[in-house]
């Protein structure tokens, strides 16, 4: 079905029981975040952005990129486990994206950086 808002999505993610996101070229996988914020669990490859978000996030499953055999197992992985399992993996990663993939708690970071550099610069003097 054609999704026409933002909500829809959401919402499609949300019930969704697994997201497969098999993008081995991802710098940010801006749709790995929306799933895994959604509390659903994604399967993606074990190389890129889709990797580090799923390690980081405990969200779902990796597979060898470029294996049709192992993105079928990951995927059976994931839905042999039980909807509880599920269910409380999904929320853990959404809770960790939350914790560090807003805009608020990225920017909070990047000032963080900025500011150790500009205490560790030395100052000029007149």
């Amino acid at each position: 079905p054609y999704l026409d808002a933002s909500a829809d999505v959401a919402r499609v993610l949300a019930d969704s029981d697994v997201v497969v996101v098999p993008s081995r070229t991802e710098t940010f996988s801006l749709s790995t975040v929306e799933a895994i914020a959604a509390g659903s669990l994604v399967v993606g490859p074990d190389e890129g952005a889709v990797a580090d978000l799923i390690r980081d996030t405990g969200a779902g499953r990796c597979f060898r990129a470029g294996d049709a055999g192992s993105l079928a197992g990951a995927l059976v992985d994931v839905l042999a486990l039980d909807a509880a399992t599920r269910r409380a993996q999904g929320l853990a990663g959404r809770a960790r994206v939350l914790e560090r993939y807003t805009w608020d708690a990225v920017m909070a970071r990047i000032h963080a950086v900025y500011l150790d550099a500009a205490q560790a610069a030395p100052r000029a003097v007149a």
